[in-house]
């Protein structure tokens, strides 16, 4: 179920990342977290809700590029 699921958002994602396409990037993470959310309701397991982050896990890093 995971691979009929996931497997065409992971390979889009992917692709996004080779290609250093940022809007991509953000499109293609989009349907992977519906796609992993859609997934997760089909299973009764709705409370397990995936969503993009609001905020980095490093706050000690900046990762915007150096000017």
């Amino acid at each position: 179920m995971m691979n009929l699921t996931i497997g065409a958002p992971i390979k889009a994602l992917e692709q996004m990342t080779e290609t250093r396409d940022l809007n991509g990037f953000n499109a293609a993470y989009g349907r992977l977290t519906e796609s992993c959310n859609s997934c997760h309701a089909a299973l009764n397991h709705t409370f397990v809700v995936i969503k993009t982050p609001d905020q980095s896990s490093f706050s000690n890093q900046d990762f915007r590029a150096a000017k």
